[in-house]
């Protein structure tokens, strides 16, 4: 099973009129890989942030894998595995016309 949820709430009047805030999370139960392996990664919370400074600019924030929790994504039959998603966090400016 997978469970994907995304939740985002902006202010549209007030003294933080242009505040949008959000969270995600996203979790997949056990799975097998390949014939041999089963999987079974934790849950994966997301956070971001965004400010309409004027009605051209905005700034955004986001962190993927809040917990950086070290898990494995995907195990080969000869033992090797592969590690989830650091955890990254993204500062964005944007401009439109």
């Amino acid at each position: 099973h997978v469970v994907s949820l995304l939740a985002k709430y902006t202010l549209t009047s007030g003294p933080l009129k242009g505040l949008m805030v959000g969270a995600g999370v996203f979790d997949r139960g056990q799975h097998w890989n390949g014939n041999a392996y089963i999987i079974n990664p934790p849950p994966i919370y997301n956070l971001f942030g965004r400010y309409t400074i004027t009605p051209h600019w905005n700034v955004q924030v986001n962190i993927d894998n809040v917990t950086d929790e070290t898990y494995v994504a995907q195990a080969a039959s000869n033992g090797l595995a592969s590690r989830g998603r650091p955890q990254e966090i993204f500062l964005q400016t944007n401009y439109t016309w």
